[in-house]
């Protein structure tokens, strides 16, 4: 059992480390919301309120992005050193922290965007991110 965990550990760590890693590739999410957007024939007001949401939220994105990437590189640190349990079990309580607080950012962002529309754009919004969802599990 004892030289299993390292190997349980291993992969609870570096497996999503190594997913998130691939994602941001290419503009990723942000591009793809932004081209929805486009579509769905936005006002004046809409855009700069849009526009004011994401400059707000950029530099935010950015601190997180670093910290979670120190955090990564100090987790694959002391995993592969003879760390205590208790640091490892530390650096992995702040990425699951900072995860969280991504996710929260992420709802507030669609909340805010949800407030900015009006009804039959939200209808073509959701089409769009429903179709573009389909569209990625075809490809798999």
């Amino acid at each position: 059992m004892k030289k299993l965990m390292p190997l349980v550990l291993a992969m609870t760590f570096l497996v999503p480390t190594i997913t998130l890693a691939g994602k941001g590739k290419g503009g990723g999410e942000g591009k793809e919301m932004a081209r929805a957007l486009k579509q769905l024939n936005l006002s004046e007001e809409q855009k700069k309120k849009l526009k004011e949401m994401r400059k707000a939220n950029k530099e935010k994105k950015f601190e997180s992005q670093g910290e979670l990437k120190k955090l990564r590189e100090e987790m694959k640190t002391k995993f592969a050193s003879d760390a205590p349990e208790s640091e490892l079990k530390a650096i992995h309580a702040k990425i699951k922290s900072l995860r969280d607080q991504k996710a929260e950012a992420r709802f507030q962002k669609m909340l805010t965007i949800r407030s900015v529309l009006t009804v039959e754009q939200r209808k073509k919004f959701q089409e769009l991110q429903m179709g573009k969802r389909k569209a990625k599990k075809r490809k798999k």
